[in-house]
């Protein structure tokens, strides 16, 4: 096994209870937007985030901004990246999220609800 499965196994074994999976779950969804986002960021300027500048830059980045994101399951607030000189454009971002398909599994992939009442929740509680 891969170290990206044993760490998913280890996490797994740690959900007690429903809420905790829909923390967690929201969690991984939020952080992996923003990792996304930073990647987008990364190849918008050219550079990694904290690389030592070996000559004077255009642009860099500068902070972030909260933003709501909506999804069919709720709301998820995401720190989008911005760039000092403004052009660093979340299109992409905005465009799922108008058309409501933003992180929408339950609808793309039914089989992955996670309901109290599906198989694959009680094979996950805790015996």
């Amino acid at each position: 096994m891969d170290r990206k499965n044993e760490l998913l196994e280890e996490l797994i074994k740690e959900i007690k209870s429903k809420e905790e999976f829909y923390a967690i779950k929201d969690q991984l969804f939020k952080r992996g937007i923003e990792t996304l986002l930073n990647a987008e960021m990364t190849l918008h300027l050219g550079y990694p985030k904290n690389q030592k500048a070996t000559e004077r830059r255009a642009n860099s980045r500068n902070g972030t901004t909260p933003k709501v994101v909506k999804t069919s399951k709720g709301e998820v607030q995401v720190d989008i990246p911005r760039d000092r000189s403004g052009d660093f454009d979340i299109a992409k971002l905005r465009a799922a999220e108008k058309s409501r398909k933003c992180a929408d599994v339950s609808r793309s992939r039914p089989h992955l609800r996670m309901q109290s009442g599906d198989p694959m929740w009680r094979r996950m509680a805790p015996h």
